[in-house]
């Protein structure tokens, strides 16, 4: 609503402007032009706006204010006019802001209607800091050249934008960092590894049959193992320079930095000490036991992301001798390779062969409780049954062949849904799109091409992209959106709140719809997990999207979600990923 509020206030000091240069016009041109009458008009306008307004001369000195602006900075108009600028700004920043109002006053370009908008603070008469929202733009009045300055509080969409930004970067069953914190992490690790020669170490840790936990004794006790878990990495860190996280389900990991590797034996020794104590389950002593992958940037440095993939393969060593255990990565450790290896095979086999099988998760609508949607799930073929979907994917972005993967994968959708879109004109199937596929100059027309051929309109096809594909490459990936729209492709931001969830992003993108990530959802019959949800979902359907939630798998989730009127259901509750065969007839049905 901010950004409408801010359009709504810009379009109106746009036509005060304009007013006010017609009378200037007006005025000169008859003889009986009076200044007062002029400088009244130009009040009048300032009056009308809802906004605070202050009009300032060459020096800095205030001229006039408008009710709004006396109602948002505490003083009376009286007052402001003896003010000058700076006594509206911090102590600490007046000299700076100084050298900024002179560099504005003597740029010699044409007047400008409104600048940009820019953040500052301002000093309220209770010396309250307020953070606001600036433009500036230049007016004549009877040769007299005055600063026009709209001001906007924005402290409530801090507080928002604060909210996301740590529902981004923190994960909300733990309260520990998540993946993406650690991303953020990876460029100063690699700059102080190599230039200040600091060595880190990764510690990549695996609760130990974590799933058994969950089957025997319920998802509220592998909750608070989970929650346990993170507090003891705490521990370990106490003292120690560093940083714990939950990378996803009961996979953690611990940065020590500026570690020396002479003591990485000892760390390790005092992280599975902390685990000796057990905790108790139904009036029981139950252990929680880690299996520990660990990595160590080698003499001269190197990025946080080689390290992860060295305590990675140290971690299938130690899972392959027994788990409950320890295993510091060396050059020798190949099995990693093999695996990779073996992926590798098995991507390059479904491109060159289009052999496998895609299935179709039903989205059902909650007002109607029909299916409209349904999105198409990748699922190999029996030639590979040990095969990682989630290591293929990955590594197919690694190897750069995401985009021939996801043009083929695209192919044998259109293909499929074609007798389905012949009897529901109206039915919308999801395709997932990755950052690397639309990062590809030819992709909006490799994707009308394909539809092309099929015959599928383009307004059958909804197209899914992650927050990565918009924060990577925010720019292109927007121009690319907007032309896919044109042309009549729906578009969703899949695993929403997973990542840099920016709400600015979603009023500036052709967005039809979020699909709130199955994480919140597993946790959204505790109550602050409900109400960030509910956040979400107020916010999306205010910016006139629809809302999805991905991963329902139980009746009470399903309660929850109805009741925050999310429009859209997927998940086990209604029904795994199915055949299109059975699609058809579950539509049908």
């Amino acid at each position: 609503m901010d950004y409408l509020i801010i359009s709504v206030i810009v379009s109106l000091i746009l036509c005060v402007f304009i007013s006010f240069r017609c009378v200037i016009k007006a005025q000169k041109s008859s003889a009986c032009s009076k200044p007062s009458t002029e400088y009244t008009s130009i009040h009048n306008m300032i009056e009308a706006i809802p906004s605070a307004v202050i009009l300032t001369d060459k020096l800095g000195c205030i001229q006039h204010t408008n009710n709004a602006a006396v109602t948002l900075l505490g003083y009376n108009k009286e007052i402001l006019r003896t003010m000058t600028v700076e006594h509206l700004i911090p102590p600490g920043i007046r000299k700076h802001h100084v050298g900024l109002r002179k560099k504005y006053e003597e740029d010699k370009s044409p007047p400008r209607y409104m600048s940009e908008n820019a953040r500052v603070v301002a000093l309220t008469s209770s010396g309250i800091e307020l953070p606001i929202e600036i433009s500036l733009g230049k007016i004549r009045s009877s040769g007299t050249e005055y600063t026009m300055a709209v001001l906007v509080d924005i402290t409530q969409r801090l507080v928002h934008e604060e909210s996301i930004r740590k529902l981004a970067y923190s994960d909300p069953l733990t309260g520990l960092p998540n993946r993406l914190f650690v991303t953020e992490k990876a460029k100063q690790l690699y700059l102080n590894s190599t230039n200040k020669n600091q060595p880190f170490a990764v510690f990549l840790i695996d609760v130990d049959h974590f799933k058994n936990v969950n089957d025997t004794y319920g998802h509220a006790t592998g909750d608070y193992v989970l929650k346990r878990v993170a507090v003891l990495l705490g521990q370990v860190l106490l003292g120690r320079e560093g940083f714990a996280a939950r990378l996803s389900g009961d996979e953690f990991v611990i940065v020590f930095h500026d570690c020396n590797p002479d003591h990485i034996i000892q760390l390790a020794n005092d992280l599975y000490k902390t685990f000796e104590t057990p905790i108790p389950i139904n009036d029981q002593d139950f252990y929680i036991n880690i299996t520990t992958g660990i990595g160590v940037s080698p003499e001269g440095g190197a990025s946080l992301s080689r390290v992860l993939h060295m305590a990675d393969t140290a971690l299938y060593e130690a899972k392959k001798d027994g788990r409950n255990r320890y295993k510091i990565h060396t050059p020798d450790m190949t099995e990693k390779m093999l695996e990779k290896s073996s992926t590798e095979e098995a991507l390059r086999y479904f491109i060159n062969t289009g052999d496998f099988e895609i299935k179709y998760q039903p989205i059902i609508d909650t007002a109607s409780n029909t299916v409209s949607t349904a999105e198409a799930l990748f699922r190999g073929n029996e030639k590979f049954p040990s095969l990682s979907l989630v290591g293929l994917f990955t590594l197919a972005e690694e190897l750069g062949l995401m985009s021939y993967f996801g043009e083929v994968i695209s192919k044998k959708v259109v293909d499929d849904i074609k007798p389905l879109i012949h009897k529901h004109p109206d039915f919308v199937i999801a395709i997932n799109v990755s950052f690397s596929e639309l990062d590809q100059d030819s992709y909006v027309k490799t994707i009308h091409t394909i539809t092309n051929e099929a015959g599928i309109p383009p307004d059958n096809i909804m197209l899914e992209l992650t927050e990565s594909v918009l924060v990577t490459n925010f720019i292109a990936s927007s121009f690319k959106m907007k032309t896919l729209q044109r042309i009549g492709f729906k578009q969703a931001i899949d695993d929403f709140g997973m990542g840099y969830s920016s709400m600015s992003y979603l009023n500036r993108l052709p967005v039809d719809k979020i699909k709130i990530d199955k994480e919140f959802i597993d946790f959204i019959e505790d109550d602050k997990t409900y109400e960030i949800v509910k956040g979400i979902t107020t916010i999306a359907h205010g910016l006139g999207l629809q809302v999805c939630a991905e991963g329902v798998e139980t009746e009470s989730q399903l309660e929850r979600v109805i009741q925050l009127d999310i429009d859209q259901v997927q998940g086990f509750v209604y029904s795994p990923a199915i055949t299109m065969a059975d699609l058809m007839d579950m539509i049908d049905d």
